[in-house]
């Protein structure tokens, strides 16, 4: 394997079975953990033990059916959704070069795009597993917060943050949560059975470019003509308010896990100062914030309820992906729900019709999300797995 910055830590192979690819935000037994900074990295000794969500991957590499193919690349300490990496330098989009690959698991995504892993295992504190995976036309996994364990796990935010898989296909994203979860196939196929086949489309305010919203009503077609999947417009009244509030639990508790690293060297630039957003925030408004979990749960309960939902479906990003020297603030305006809500949320690739292409960006894939409630991550699965 060559060495390019797709990885922080290649692993000399030969790499049998299935091949992992692990997120440098994880410990693994043996290695130094960077959290793709210099200022972790400089401190950094190798763990003594592996990550708690990696004890089924370890098995399986002691059977010979799964391989650890490195530590992968990431945006420092996990705090960004384009995935550039001034230190480690910036994975590159598999489809275009001169977009971005998306962040923070910028490594593990682009690694099973290229083909040099069969599974990717990231983390997704606001849109850090669906973002990459969007950018790179694959599928990523969000799951239920505390459905993996997070120990070892270089903390960005804990209220928020999680471990999931990324894969080229669906089948692929089933597979590396059987690597996290042994039985969750089974789990998945349980759960076809017993769909609605019912999806309530929301429709926040973020603008939505219109070759975006084209992919996504291309692909819902798909899903009613093929799934038999019905598409309903449903209203989350609370969605404005729940987004504040994630980005205040994520501001705030970013300070409160990494604000160490500001009293010495390797720090960019630009996550001192994202780190610095978070100082005035104090643990009332933090708690608060936090309160807007039940809230938005409930509400997202009572219209799956009123209207037999199995999920919900936004795009997974109002645009296609940027330029690398264009960044875009609104990244994560369909992302940061689900991590508040602690819910689990599934980005599916969705190609662009034809007359909605334009030259600059033929080749790009827009991206569907689909939110579930807490503890439904393989209802996702199952209802995506209804279109072919």
């Amino acid at each position: 394997m060559s060495v390019d910055s797709t990885w922080i830590l290649p692993f000399d192979g030969p790499h049998v079975g299935v091949r992992v690819a692990v997120k440098d935000l994880l410990d693994i037994s043996g290695t130094p953990t960077t959290a793709g900074c210099k200022a972790v990295e400089r401190r950094a000794r190798a763990a003594t033990a592996d990550a708690a969500c990696l004890t089924a991957i370890r098995e399986g590499v002691g059977a010979g059916t799964v391989s650890i193919v490195g530590k992968t690349n990431l945006h420092e300490l996990a705090f960004g959704a384009d995935g550039i990496n001034q230190a480690y330098g910036t994975p590159r989009n598999p489809i275009d070069p001169h977009r971005i690959p998306g962040g923070s698991s910028s490594g593990s995504a682009v690694a099973v795009a290229v083909g040099q892993a069969d599974v990717g295992i990231g983390s997704d504190t606001g849109g850090s597993i669906r973002i990459p995976a969007a950018c790179c036309g694959i599928v990523g996994l969000k799951t239920t917060y505390g459905r993996i364990p997070v120990g070892g796990c270089w903390p960005l935010a804990p209220f928020l943050d999680t471990i999931g898989p990324i894969g080229r296909t669906l089948a692929d994203v089933v597979l590396g949560m059987n690597l996290l979860e042994p039985g969750f196939a089974a789990e998945t196929n349980s759960c076809a059975s017993t769909l609605h086949r019912r999806i309530g489309r929301l429709r926040p305010t973020a603008d939505v470019e219109p070759a975006v919203d084209a992919a996504i009503e291309a692909l819902l077609k798909r899903f009613s003509d093929e799934g038999d999947i019905e598409v309903v417009d449903v209203e989350l009244t609370g969605w404005d308010r729940a987004h504040s509030a994630g980005l205040t639990v994520l501001l705030g508790e970013a300070w409160r896990s990494d604000q160490h690293l500001l009293r010495g060297p390797g720090l960019s630039t630009e996550i001192a100062e994202r780190l610095r957003l978070g100082e005035p925030i104090g643990e009332d408004e933090l708690d608060a914030a936090r309160s807007h979990r039940g809230r938005i749960v409930g509400e997202l309960a009572a219209l799956a309820t009123q209207h037999r939902l199995d999920a919900f479906v936004t795009p997974t990003m109002p645009m296609l992906p940027p330029a690398l020297n264009e960044p875009n603030a609104s990244l994560t305006a369909f992302t940061r729900l689900a991590n508040l809500a602690g819910a689990p949320a599934l980005s599916l690739p969705a190609p662009v019709p034809s007359m909605h292409r334009r030259p600059a960006t033929s080749n790009l894939p827009a991206s569907l999300q689909l939110i579930g409630l807490p503890g439904d991550d393989a209802v996702l699965t199952a209802l995506a797995g209804l279109v072919p």
